[in-house]
């Protein structure tokens, strides 16, 4: 499962990565279809990989911070093999991370990396590595993002709250990976 979702995202890059004829025969710089500043926005997440709720940046276009905080959603999956149980949890989450600006592409899409921390009511501390891309049209931003997230002691803190104890589960808590769509404004 890991490996169909690494390659479907090494195919979405590479399909972004391609630059049309025309668009290599055109030497000039185009102007920005941004309108206004950078360095402050807010707006809304949705998806598996980002919480689902607020997002708000503060930085600059080379480097940001996005701090997101909402539900998260996680489908556990614990029991034997043969009478697998599932529950599906939607703890809150806070999210730091920090925005590195990585490539822009044709008509102003912008690659760029996500490394940061989470707090997960249910799941604990964890780290984040991930990606995204986006486009800019006036003062909005649409941001595709995807990436994995590592809760070290996950199991261990759901044992006994959210699943009984001494539960063995089918696929690890403690790792975690998913797509996001973030909705920005600038003012």
């Amino acid at each position: 499962m890991v490996e169909r979702f690494l390659g479907v995202a090494a195919a979405v890059l590479g399909l972004l990565l391609v630059k049309p004829a025309a668009a290599q025969e055109s030497a000039r710089e185009k102007p920005s279809a941004a309108v206004g500043q950078e360095n402050f926005g807010f707006g809304a997440s949705i998806g598996f990989y980002n919480p689902n709720g607020l997002v708000l940046r503060l930085g600059a276009r080379p480097v940001a911070l996005d701090v997101t905080g909402g539900f998260a959603p996680a489908l556990l999956s614990y029991g034997t093999n043969a009478n697998p149980k599932l529950k599906l949890i939607a703890p809150l989450e806070v999210t730091p991370q920090l925005l590195i600006h990585v490539v822009t592409f044709s008509r102003e899409i912008r690659g760029g990396l996500r490394l940061g921390y989470r707090y997960n009511w249910a799941l604990g501390h964890g780290g984040t590595l991930g990606g995204q891309v986006g486009n800019r049209w006036g003062h909005f931003l649409l941001e595709g993002l995807w990436g994995i997230t590592i809760y070290p002691n996950a199991a261990d803190k759901l044992r006994g709250d959210e699943v009984p104890a001494g539960t063995s589960f089918n696929f690890p808590p403690q790792f975690s990976y998913g797509l996001s769509v973030n909705f920005m404004y600038f003012p």
